[in-house]
């Protein structure tokens, strides 16, 4: 469970003040942990694997064109440039 707290400001001023503060007196393992906490309810039920990335060689296909359409070449992504 995560701890709450309820504050009460009379400005918008003050309550951004105060979010800053708190903001600034955690550490990264404590973000880190908030962050983990809030995640929980969506990986716990997961069994602690998420996903499995496997990377093989494969072997160079031979394309056949049996309607002699001769093969144009494919151009490379732009994210690849």
């Amino acid at each position: 469970m995560i701890d709450r707290t309820f504050r009460v400001f009379d400005t918008h001023e003050q309550a951004d003040s105060a979010a800053r503060d708190d903001d600034a007196a955690q550490t990264p393992q404590d973000r880190f942990a908030s962050f983990m906490k809030l995640m929980e309810p969506y990986y716990a039920n997961a069994g602690r694997l998420q996903r499995v990335y496997r990377l093989d060689e494969f072997p160079l296909r031979t394309v056949r064109d049996d309607w002699g359409l001769r093969l144009q070449p494919v151009p490379k992504p732009k994210s690849d440039r």
